[in-house]
C-alpha cells in the first residue's frame, strides 16, 4: 500500500559526509511520511548519452537531476513532466522570481523543473605557491590577480620561481568551453542571440573572440604557465592542484572536496573573484535542477516534493534543520574540513539584481552556526562574497553542452599550434555551431508552427 518513488543522484560510500547526511534526511522522511518509499538511485546526468538511453526505455528514475543547459532539450524530448500544479498548491511557484522560473519553462508557459543549487564561478588560488613565489602583500595575503594580464604574469612568475604549472586551462569532457564562457564575456564575446523573427544566430565570429583565443594561446606560447598535460578535464586539473603542481584554476566554489577526497590542506586555499577582461569582469552561473520522470501521476510529484522538503531544497527549512546542520558542521570541524563563515553565493547579488534561490531566505541563526564552527580563514573567501563588479551571468540558452565541446576543440587547437589561423578558426567554429546545432533548433521551431 506504500507509494513508492525513486530519487536520482544518491551519494554513495565515496562521499561519506553527504551520504550521511542524507541518510539523516531520509530517516526524517520516513517518519513523519511512513506511507512513501523512497528508492535510493545512485545514476546522474554525467553521461548524456546513458541519460537518453535510459529515458527512451522508460527507466528514468522518478525525480532526477541536470544541469541548467539541459532542461530545454529534455522538455523538448518528451522526458520531463509538468510540475506547475504542484508548485503552485505548496505556494512555490509564486514564491520563484519570473526571471528564474522562466529558465525552467518549456514553450508552453509550463514549469518542468525546479533549481535546488546554483553557483558562480572563482579563481582558486595556493596559497604557498604564492609564497613561495614572492607574490604576497605587507600584510603576509597572497597578492592575487585582479585582470587576466595579471593572472598570466603571476601565473609566469609562479613557474619561473617554483617550477610549477601557474594556471591551467582544461581542453575536454566539455569543462574547457565551460570554463572559456568566463574569459570571452570578459572580453565582449557575445556568442547566440534570438533575432526578431524568433529564430538563434551564432554571433562569436568577432574580433572579440579571436582575442580570446589569443590570450588563451598566450598562457601556452608566451608565458608558458599550463600544465604539460594539454588535454585536461576538470578532474585531472583538481588532482594537479591537489598534489601542489597547479597554482590557479576556476572553479564553482570554495572546495571542500578538496580536501575532503584529495587531502588538499585547507589552510592553502583561496577562493577569490574572476579576473577582470577589457569589458569586465563575469563569472559564469550555472547548477543543478530536478525534474519529475514523464509519465508520473501527481501523487508521486507531490511525494517528490515532499521529499525535496525534507531535504532543504524547497523555501521552507524542514524539521529540526537547525540541530541537524549544527551536528553536520560540528563534525566536519573535527575532521579538519572546511568550515567557512556563511555565504550564499548569490545572497548579495540576488537582492540587487532580483533573481531568486532558496538560500536568499537565510536566518542569522545559520550564520550564528557557521560562524561558531568556521575553520578557515574568514580573510581567504573575503574577495569572492564581496561580489564587487561582478556580473553574474547564466548558461548560453541553446544548446550550450554543444558548444562547449566546440569550444574544447578550439582550446586544443590553440594550445597544440602555436601558429594557429584564429581568424579562420573562429569562423570555421562559429558556422560549425550554428549549422550543426542552431539551425535545427530554428527548423523545429518552423514546423511545430
Amino acid at each position: 500500500g506504500k507509494l513508492t518513488i525513486s530519487i536520482a543522484n544518491w551519494p554513495t560510500e565515496t562521499s561519506p559526509e553527504r551520504l550521511k547526511t542524507m541518510e539523516g534526511y531520509l530517516t526524517q522522511f520516513n517518519e513523519k511520511y511512513p506511507d512513501v518509499n523512497v528508492v535510493k538511485d545512485t545514476g546522474d546526468y554525467s553521461d548524456a548519452k546513458a541519460f537518453t538511453m535510459k529515458a527512451a526505455a522508460n527507466q528514468l528514475p522518478t525525480m532526477y537531476g541536470t544541469h541548467f543547459t539541459e532542461i530545454q532539450k529534455i522538455i523538448k524530448s518528451g522526458y520531463a513532466a509538468d510540475i506547475t500544479d504542484v508548485l503552485k498548491e505548496r505556494g512555490i511557484y509564486d514564491a520563484m522570481n519570473p526571471d528564474f522560473r522562466k529558465l525552467c519553462e518549456g514553450e508552453d508557459g509550463k514549469v518542468y523543473a525546479y533549481a535546488n543549487s546554483a553557483y558562480a564561478m572563482g579563481l582558486n588560488i595556493n596559497k604557498a605557491l604564492f609564497r613561495q613565489a614572492g607574490l604576497v602583500n605587507e600584510d603576509g595575503t597572497a597578492k592575487v590577480p585582479d585582470t587576466y594580464e595579471e593572472l598570466a604574469e603571476y601565473a609566469k612568475i609562479i613557474k619561473e620561481k617554483t617550477g610549477v604549472s601557474g594556471f591551467a586551462m582544461p581542453s575536454t569532457s566539455n569543462d574547457g568551453g565551460w570554463h572559456f564562457m568566463n574569459i570571452a564575456w570578459s572580453y565582449g564575446v557575445t556568442f547566440e542571440r534570438q533575432n526578431a523573427d524568433g529564430n538563434w544566430e551564432a554571433v562569436f565570429n568577432s574580433p572579440e573572440f579571436v582575442n580570446t583565443l589569443k590570450y588563451i594561446s598566450d598562457l601556452r606560447w608566451k608565458y608558458n604557465v599550463v600544465p604539460d598535460n594539454l588535454y585536461l578535464d576538470y578532474k585531472a586539473m583538481v588532482k594537479l592542484y591537489s598534489n601542489d603542481r597547479l597554482a590557479m584554476f576556476f572553479c564553482p566554489a570554495p572546495g571542500q572536496t578538496l580536501v575532503e577526497y584529495e587531502n588538499v590542506d585547507k589552510d592553502k586555499l583561496m577562493f577569490i573573484r574572476v579576473p577582470k577582461g577589457p569589458k569586465g569582469r563575469y563569472a559564469q552561473m550555472g547548477g543543478n535542477v530536478s525534474m519529475v520522470m514523464k509519465p508520473t501521476s501527481k501523487e508521486k510529484t507531490e511525494a517528490c516534493f515532499k521529499y525535496m522538503e525534507a531535504i532543504g531544497n524547497l523555501p521552507v527549512k524542514p524539521d529540526n534543520y537547525l540541530e541537524t546542520l549544527e551536528k553536520s558542521l560540528k563534525e566536519q570541524k573535527e575532521k579538519g574540513l572546511v568550515v567557512s563563515p556563511y555565504h550564499s553565493q548569490f545572497e548579495q547579488y540576488l537582492k540587487t539584481n532580483k533573481w531568486s534561490n532558496r538560500d536568499i531566505d537565510i536566518t542569522d541563526d545559520i550564520k550564528k552556526l557557521y560562524e561558531k564552527y568556521s575553520t578557515v580563514d574568514k580573510k581567504s573567501y573575503e574577495d569572492f562574497y564581496s561580489y564587487e563588479d561582478v556580473t553574474i551571468s547564466p548558461e548560453e540558452p541553446i544548446a550550450c553542452q554543444d558548444l562547449y565541446h566546440l569550444l574544447d576543440v578550439c582550446i586544443q587547437t590553440v594550445l597544440n599550434d602555436k601558429n594557429a589561423n584564429l581568424e579562420k578558426l573562429a569562423e570555421e567554429t562559429c558556422n560549425k555551431f550554428q549549422r550543426e546545432y542552431l539551425d535545427p533548433v530554428n527548423n523545429a521551431k518552423k514546423q511545430s508552427q
